[in-house]
C-alpha cells in the first residue's frame, strides 16, 4: 500500500491540554463530581485525563460536538509518541473528561476498546466510527496519513504504513 496523497490535516486524535490551557481546573472537578453523583459505583473513581480533541480550539469544539451527537466514537494516536515521550497509556474502562477549545468540561467518555494496529490495517468500520470527513476509509487514510507524517517527523521517526497506532473506541457516558 502506498501512502495516501497530500491533503489538509484534520484529525481527531486526543490532545491533552496542558494545565495552563485548561480554563478552570475547579470547573473540571465540579463537572466530574456532578458525573459521579449519577453513578452509584462512582465513589473514589478518578478520570484518567481531561483533554480536547484535535490540535486547535476550533477543532476541539468541532470534534466535541461530534462526540456529543454520537457521531464520533473512535480516535487514534501514534504509539511511538506514547513510547518516546513516556506518556502513560490508558486502558479499557478508563474515563476521560472531554473539554471544549476553551478548556470547559463538556462530557465524560469511557474507553471501551483499545487495539494496537498498523496504519495499513485500519478498516472501514473504524474510519466510520472516527466520525470525521465523509467517514470513509479513503478519507481517514488521506487525512490521518498527513497528521502522522508530521508526528513521525517531530519524533525523528520514518513514517510507514506499518507505524503502530493506538486505536480507541469510546462511548459517551455523561454530558450536561
Amino acid at each position: 500500500m502506498d501512502p495516501p496523497g497530500d491533503s489538509p490535516v484534520r484529525h481527531g486524535q486526543a490532545q491533552v491540554l496542558e494545565e495552563s490551557q485548561v480554563t478552570d481546573n475547579d470547573a473540571v472537578e465540579r463537572f466530574w463530581q456532578r458525573y459521579l453523583q449519577t453513578r452509584p459505583d462512582g465513589a473514589g473513581r478518578r478520570y484518567f485525563e481531561a483533554f480536547g480533541f484535535g490540535n486547535t480550539p476550533e477543532m476541539a469544539d468541532d470534534l466535541a460536538d461530534l462526540v456529543l451527537r454520537g457521531i464520533k466514537t473512535a480516535t487514534s494516536g501514534l504509539l511511538w509518541e506514547y513510547e518516546d515521550r513516556q506518556k502513560p497509556r490508558y486502558a479499557v474502562d478508563d474515563l476521560h473528561v472531554v473539554l471544549s477549545g476553551a478548556g470547559e468540561p463538556l462530557a465524560v467518555i469511557e474507553t471501551v476498546e483499545l487495539r494496537i494496529l498498523p496504519f495499513s490495517e485500519i478498516d472501514a468500520a473504524f474510519a466510520r466510527d472516527y466520525g470525521e470527513g465523509d467517514r470513509t476509509l479513503a478519507w481517514w487514510q488521506t487525512h490521518l496519513w498527513d497528521h502522522y507524517v508530521e508526528e513521525c517527523t517531530a519524533l525523528g521517526r520514518t513514517p510507514a504504513v506499518e507505524m503502530p497506532l493506538l486505536c480507541e473506541r469510546f462511548t459517551l457516558v455523561y454530558h450536561e
